[in-house]
């Protein structure tokens, strides 16, 4: 199983294993219609979209126009996401890389990211000017949207 480390002080197991327990609960589907209904524009990236699984949720539950570019370090990964996003949602362009390094052609009416943010840096700092790059993909009145684990999570 994949360790992963956490701000260099704690590290995951799990993750993948909790996330799909969690899409069989009802406040799951609850919380992926709310973030579909307070998606902004027509232009979305997703940030670490990993096999598209909560990105397939949110897209589904779209009743509008829109096209969905995807990023994701891991290419076997983005491969999949492609794949199964494909067939029923409007996928875009696709990045086989971090947000670190990402040198998008534009900017986006929503950039969004679902259980990612605390893979992005080993601490307080680093995150911060990975939050500001993030912001920076952002059209002018877009909108960042962070789906994270609540804090009294065990991750």
């Amino acid at each position: 199983m994949t360790e992963w480390v956490f701000w260099g002080d704690r590290r995951i197991t799990s993750v993948y294993e909790n996330i799909y327990l969690r899409t069989f609960v009802e406040d799951w589907f609850g919380i992926v219609k709310r973030i579909a209904i307070l998606f902004k524009g027509k232009e979305f990236l997703d940030i670490g979209c990993g096999e598209g699984h909560t990105t397939k949720q949110i897209l589904d539950r779209l009743d509008k126009d829109y096209i969905c570019d995807i990023i994701e370090p891991n290419k076997e990964a983005l491969l999949s996401a492609k794949k199964f996003l494909g067939f029923e949602n409007k996928v875009g362009e696709s990045f086989i890389d971090t947000l670190e390094s990402l040198k998008p052609k534009k900017r986006y009416d929503t950039v969004f990211t679902s259980h990612t943010n605390y893979y992005w840096a080993d601490n307080e700092e680093e995150y911060k000017k990975q939050l500001d790059k993030a912001i920076s993909l952002i059209k002018q009145k877009g909108q960042l949207m962070i789906l994270t684990l609540p804090k009294n999570s065990d991750h």
